[in-house]
Parts: structure tokens; C-alpha cells; sequence
């Protein structure tokens, strides 16, 4: 590759970086913006009609058929009881309406029975996916306070199940040996807090699993409800991700830990709790490096940059902070370091330097424009290139031609992948502000 080529390579890098920023009217696609909100559930009267067990006694595993980790699955969670749903009671009826000039006709009530006690379900909605051929079905318990949520696999019939009834949480998978079979399970008591920011729980325990999708897809949609957001998107160009959430009571954090220029812990713990949303990873780090106040000190927004490899990602995420001091707006962008067709830089600081130094001996470095920013040191950056979406990491060096009487200082770029580079632009930052 030429300079010159390599050159508006960079420019196009530099000045044209992909934006995640919405410019249309929010379009939301996930099924949780179409499902009946937790207030609109509530003030539904469930109406009650004939009752019928949702399981099939004889198909019902026995204990002794079960596997080890089928029951104990993780600390906290306790086999509770088993069932054999049968799907038609939960799919067949005419689903409940709002309008009140609609007749409502509830063909069952389907009941659920949890070692002695029976759990009768109105169901009010289902909500199909047609992209994940799923189905996501709601139901009120009836004569107590609480509801079921199932997302139900329309090619298997595999089911799971989110149920709440008082202070009591169940959890509700379909055995992945055998997916007519389910196992419930009696999940931990949520604290006041873990309630207005719920942490999720996955007890199926293979991520390559279709019950391990379904379960993600629950508490995907479990979050939405509570966090409640006016918009939510998600997206991925090669091995960047992105996630957008605003307007909603998304997450707390401590803002007295953050620094500008340190490493946030916060952020990063706040992130992964959330990676049903934001996709996440634990070994993910994050940088703060901008904090803005109001004019009263409290600080109302937050800049944030993954760090790889001990370099910085170009793309900037921001957090804002509401008045009452959550999260109330999250914009993420993360490369997803643990991506099959993720590479680390090949060519260090010393190397990188030799062909930047070489460059100057092989290259007209007469008419270059001159920089004149602010001063900075020689460092690495990892770049989105914006016509194939490639991740680069890209050095930006200072390097200066000892041949020349004026020991003239330039910036170079190297591509830390190929060792291509080229002397892009004289060096002459302005003076720091005194």
C-alpha cells in the first residue's frame, strides 16, 4: 500500500468513525415493548373460568432420573418440583383484550402446582417473535399477587418461565435432554434494592444451549419491564457491539469512585451486570475519561472507553446521570475482545518505531500539513475502519529527523497489525493553555 493510500486510509479512519447515534424516530423491535407493562398487569381482574393441570402427571420426571446438575444447579437455587407441561392449555385460547368492547372469552385456567400448592393462571397476552420464532405468553396468578412470564420455542416446544406469586420467585426450564420435560426451580429472595435493579440469574448452565438462549431471551425482557427505557437497541458490525438504553432507571453507580483517566471498576461491574443488554464480558475494562458537572457540581454525564491490550478504543460510550442519581441513558460501544477473529497487536512500541523511523528516510515529507492540536505522546489506538468495519490498532508515534538541522518532529502511523505506515503530518502542536 502506497502513503498516499495509507494516508486516506487514516483520514477516513480519523474523520469518519461509525455513529451509533439514533437519528430517526425509536423504532423498538425487542417483543418487551409490546408487552403489557408491570402497572397494566396489575390492574387487569383475572377471570376466572374452568381449571385444568398444565402437567401431564405421567410425563413428569422422577428424581432419580435426574442429573446431578439438575439438582443443584448453582448455589441459591433448589429443585422445587417437576412438570410436563402440555403446551396447547398455555397456546390455545382467545388471548384476553383491553378493550372493553371486545368480549373476552378464557377457554382455562391453567394451574401449575409447586410442591402443595396450586398456582391457577389467567393468561392475558402472548406476544410472537417472528424473527426468533418465539412466543412470549403472560399470564396473572389468580387469588394471589404475582404473574408468569413463559417464552416458549415455536420448532420445539422447549419452555422456561419466569413465575412470582407474593415474595416467592420461581424459575422454569425445560431439560435439555428432553425438552417436553421441565424442571422448577426456587430462586434466592431479591433484596429492595436487587429489585429496582434486578441482577440476572441464569441457572441453565451451557451457554451453546437452546435453553440457555430462551432463558437469556426471559431476563432480557424480565430487565426491559423494570428498567422500563423509552428506547433500546442492540447491534454488532464485525466484533464491535453496540447497545443504546435511554430514558429509563437503568443502573446505580458510585459515582465518588470515578476518576478521569483511571480504570472504573464501577463501570465495569455496572456493564456486566447488564450483559443480558449491553453483551458484556468480565474481562472487559473501561477507562473514565471525561466527567461533566452542572453548574451546581453534580455530575450529569459520563465518558467512557473500552481498554484493550493496553490501548484505548477510539469509540467513545457515554453514561448520563438522572437527578436522583441512577443511570438514566446508557450508549455503549465495545470490541468484543473474545471473538474468534479478534487479534492482538502484532508490532509493539520498538518495532513500531524502526518502520516509522525508517519512513522518514524513504519518504517526501516536504509538503505535509502541519498538526496543531494539542500536544500528545506516542501511543496505540484501536480503530473501526469505516468501509469493511475492520478493528485496527493503529500507533500514532512522534518521531523526528535527526538528519535535519531543525530536528523536526513528525507524527507517524503504523498499522499494528501489518507494519504498513506512513509519515502523515508534520508535528507542531499549539502551546497548552496556561
Amino acid at each position: 500500500m502506497t502513503p498516499v493510500r495509507i494516508a486516506a486510509v487514516i483520514l477516513l479512519l480519523v474523520s469518519s468513525l461509525p455513529s451509533f447515534a439514533r437519528v430517526a424516530a425509536p423504532t423498538n423491535y425487542h417483543p418487551a415493548f409490546k408487552i403489557l407493562t408491570h402497572k397494566q398487569l396489575a390492574e387487569i381482574k383475572p377471570i376466572i373460568g374452568q381449571t385444568v393441570a398444565l402437567s401431564n402427571a405421567v410425563n413428569e420426571p422422577s428424581s432419580n432420573s435426574l442429573h446431578f446438575d439438575e439438582m443443584n444447579p448453582m448455589e441459591g437455587v433448589s429443585l422445587a418440583a417437576t412438570a410436563s407441561f402440555d403446551m396447547s392449555n398455555l397456546v390455545s385460547f382467545r388471548a384476553f383484550s383491553l378493550d372493553a368492547a371486545e368480549v373476552d372469552r378464557v377457554v382455562s385456567n391453567p394451574v401449575i402446582k409447586i410442591k402443595d400448592h396450586d398456582y391457577p393462571l389467567f393468561i392475558v397476552q402472548t406476544i410472537l417473535d417472528d424473527d426468533k420464532d418465539l412466543r412470549y405468553i403472560t399470564a396473572k396468578i389468580i387469588g394471589q399477587k404475582g404473574y408468569a412470564r413463559f417464552v416458549v420455542d415455536n420448532q420445539s416446544a422447549a419452555v422456561v418461565a419466569h413465575l412470582e406469586v407474593d415474595d416467592k420467585r420461581y424459575r422454569i426450564l425445560s431439560r435439555q435432554t428432553n425438552p417436553i420435560q421441565q424442571l422448577i426451580y426456587t430462586m434466592p429472595h431479591q433484596t429492595v434494592e436487587e429489585l429496582r435493579f434486578p441482577t440476572p440469574i441464569l441457572v441453565s448452565n451451557n451457554a451453546n444451549s437452546l435453553i440457555y438462549r430462551l432463558e437469556s431471551e426471559l431476563l432480557k425482557t424480565e430487565m426491559l419491564l423494570t428498567i422500563s427505557p423509552s428506547y433500546y437497541s442492540e447491534a454488532k458490525m464485525d466484533i464491535v457491539e453496540y447497545a443504546l438504553i435511554e430514558q429509563g432507571q437503568i443502573a446505580d453507580i458510585n459515582i465518588e469512585n470515578l476518576q478521569e483517566g483511571h480504570r472504573s471498576k464501577d463501570i465495569k461491574d455496572l456493564l456486566f451486570r447488564l450483559r443480558l443488554l449491553t453483551r458484556s464480558r468480565e474481562s472487559d475494562r473501561f477507562v473514565v475519561t471525561k466527567l461533566t458537572r452542572d453548574k451546581t457540581g453534580r455530575l450529569i454525564y459520563i465518558i467512557f472507553q473500552q481498554l484493550v491490550d493496553g490501548a484505548l478504543f477510539e469509540e467513545k460510550s457515554t453514561m448520563h446521570i438522572h437527578r436522583d442519581g441512577y443511570v438514566s441513558y446508557l450508549s455503549l460501544r465495545a470490541i468484543n475482545t473474545q471473538h474468534p477473529d479478534f487479534q492482538a497487536s502484532i508490532y509493539d512500541l520498538e518495532q513500531a518505531m524502526l518502520i516509522a523511523e525508517n519512513k522518514l528516510c524513504t519518504q517526501d515529507l516536504d509538503k505535509l500539513p502541519a498538526y496543531q492540536d494539542a500536544p500528545f505522546l506516542s501511543h496505540k489506538t484501536w480503530m473501526v475502519h469505516k468501509t469493511n468495519n475492520q478493528v485496527i490498532p493503529l500507533w500514532w508515534l512522534i518521531v523526528r529527523n535527526s538528519q535535519c538541522a531543525e530536528d523536526e518532529a513528525y507524527i507517524a502511523l503504523v498499522d499494528g497489525m501489518t507494519g504498513e505506515g506512513v509519515i502523515a503530518l508534520k508535528y507542531d502542536p499549539k502551546a497548552p493553555d496556561l
